[in-house]
């Protein structure tokens, strides 16, 4: 079983890992690798055993951000070469996605630097990282990221379930809550 953990940047999908709703939401073992898509090169075959995929639900948006390209009309398109690849995958899928209002991200993008792991401190400007995240976020509708993210599960056959991330607190929302993540 693969347990999508998504969400946008800093919405706490590495939080909920290391928290207790991880076993209260997810019905694979805690010691399940948790893999992130940086470090998949894109001719790599996925593993074929049970992992926890850490899936940042912008990551089209930001590559489209990074090459000028971020239009209104495209950045909820998730036809990008690592989420092809997990789609690929023959074993079951599930998916939590983690929902958090804009100023909750804000917050988080901003008080980033100081959380943000040692190794990738080094690899990359992390100031540099705040500040794109941050510019990139003004540039979405949340609301909409998330109805489309929750169209793409549901066109592959992904059942999941929607957390509100909040101040290390995980909380199950309907797909009718997710409203008003735009505001302040």
């Amino acid at each position: 079983m693969i347990w999508i953990i998504s969400g946008p940047n800093c919405s706490g999908k590495s939080t909920f890992l290391t928290s207790p709703a991880r076993k209260q939401y997810t019905d694979i073992s805690h010691s399940a690798p948790v893999i992130f898509p940086r470090y998949i090169t894109k001719q790599e075959i996925v593993p074929d055993f049970d992992y926890y995929y850490h899936y940042s639900i912008l990551r089209a948006a930001n590559q489209l951000f990074q090459e000028n390209l971020l239009r209104p009309d495209n950045y909820t398109n998730f036809n990008e070469p690592f989420w092809l690849q997990l789609l690929s995958q023959k074993s079951g899928k599930k998916a939590i996605v983690l929902v958090a209002r804009r100023s909750v991200l804000e917050k988080r993008i901003s008080a980033r630097i100081d959380s943000e792991p040692k190794r990738l401190r080094r690899q990359h400007n992390v100031l540099f990282l705040q500040e794109q995240r941050m510019a990139l976020l003004g540039q979405v509708s949340l609301e909409l990221v998330y109805q489309e993210w929750c169209r793409e599960l549901r066109k592959n056959q992904i059942p999941f379930t929607l957390i509100e991330s909040r101040e290390g607190s995980f909380s199950p929302l309907q797909p009718h809550q997710i409203k008003g993540l735009d505001t302040t």
